[in-house]
């Protein structure tokens, strides 16, 4: 079940990258770099965003099994109906500070004009309750197992994220204002499918009364420690592109953020497996001998998938980049390429460490590496921007992941 779920995962976040080689370099050469570089930014902020569920998809995808596996199904709905109402409102007010935040994009240094990045600002803001109610229900169809549903969704929304900016440009013209309110589109609908999915296989009654504010206190006890390493953790991912950006150029951004989204898409791969094997680490907390066995066979498939992959990276980064987009660009950003590989490698073997940690139940562990981890990191990451340029924040980036890696591995054996 873990193999075939996880090939679910790998088919559903996989297929959209074959798109996403022909449209990237396309949809750098019709907005340019700065306008492609201030999208990639404001697309990773919704993507942080995201985490404004406070850990309560994760923890909902724990608690909604656990009912399910003990026939508690009187509880069900309550718990949902509490989690929906709490991130509708989180979600509305993570839209408003995304807007509010406006100003300081302002201060980057773009040719790109301040009524346009406030239209792209406001698109993506009105993206946000979207995007966060949308790993709620995701949570619910992952309680259920229903993996080959969720990638059901998943694949066409994923080439959807490529072809509808294409789609876009082609009638409206090399514009990121209307790029983003097409992305906007795309997230509304996939939540649209999940709300029908899982409402098809869990009756829910969504009155005010089912609301119970002891299930939202369980969930945010159970989130709360996931929450703080899944907000540190993927900022410590995204925080390097704003720095370039502020510190060198929006044009840099390009040159930085093609080459990491490439590689960052390798996380497919562990993203496809964890996501599977978390439930089935927490339902055998008590059976040793099965979760370990579950525990290795992950991290041996993940090293012997990704590690041929960043090899060949590695080697023919200047090749990938000339194919991928142009010479030019590829002068620019193939050294940059082989630094992020190294680091790629260490960060997809850490997914396994770390899931098993947090399913455990030892979530504050992971929580308070990120928090020590995240000023060191981001005074590294200044420091190496200022001084070396992009470059110099690619090997602080892949320095950063290697440590990571090695800490997780320490305190997985420090909770058996």
């Amino acid at each position: 079940m873990l193999i075939k779920n996880s090939i679910y995962n790998l088919l559903g976040l996989g297929l959209p990258l074959l798109v996403a080689i022909y449209a990237i370099p396309v949809l750098i050469q019709q907005l340019g770099v700065d306008q492609f570089g201030i999208l990639t930014m404001i697309w990773a902020i919704v993507s942080y965003f995201g985490l404004f569920d406070f850990g309560l998809g994760r923890a909902l995808t724990q608690k909604l099994s656990f009912y399910i596996g003990s026939n508690q199904s009187d509880r069900i709905s309550p718990l949902v109906v509490t989690t929906i109402t709490f991130l509708s409102i989180t979600g509305v007010l993570a839209g408003v500070i995304l807007l509010l935040s406006a100003p300081l994009f302002y201060k980057i240094e773009t040719k790109v004009s301040e009524s346009l990045l406030f239209s792209t600002l406001s698109a993506m803001s009105i993206a946000m309750p979207a995007v966060i109610l949308t790993a709620c229900f995701r949570g619910i169809l992952e309680s259920l197992g229903k993996f080959k549903i969720i990638n059901v969704i998943r694949l066409p929304m994923g080439i959807f994220t490529f072809v509808g900016p294409l789609a876009s440009i082609y009638f409206f013209g090399p514009d990121i204002s209307s790029v983003a309110w097409i992305l906007v589109i795309g997230r509304y609908i996939s939540l649209l499918a999940h709300i029908i999915y899982a409402n098809k296989y869990i009756k829910l009654d969504y009155y005010l009364s089912n609301i119970n504010m002891a299930e939202l206190s369980l969930l945010l006890r159970l989130g709360g420690w996931m929450t703080i390493s899944n907000v540190v953790s993927p900022l410590m991912s995204y925080i390097d592109r704003f720095l370039i950006g502020a510190s060198i150029s929006t044009a840099s951004v390009s040159y930085y953020v093609t080459p990491q989204e490439l590689l960052t898409k390798l996380a497919i791969i562990p993203t496809s497996v964890t996501s599977v094997l978390f439930p089935s680490l927490a339902e055998n907390i008590e059976n040793k001998t099965k979760k370990y066995q579950l525990y290795y066979k992950s991290i041996l498939g993940i090293v012997f998938i990704v590690l041929p992959l960043t090899i060949i990276i590695f080697i023919f980064s200047k090749d990938i980049l000339t194919l991928w987009i142009n010479e030019d660009f590829s002068n620019n950003s193939f050294e940059i390429l082989q630094i992020l590989s190294v680091g790629m490698l260490f960060t997809c073997v850490a997914q396994v460490p770390f899931t098993l940690i947090q399913s455990q139940g030892y979530a504050q562990y992971t929580a308070k590496l990120h928090l020590i981890e995240f000023p060191i990191y981001v005074l590294l990451i200044f420091i190496a921007a200022e001084s070396w340029g992009a470059v110099g924040v690619a090997v602080a980036w892949s320095l950063r992941n290697f440590i990571d890696t090695i800490l997780l591995f320490y305190l997985e054996r420090k909770i058996r």
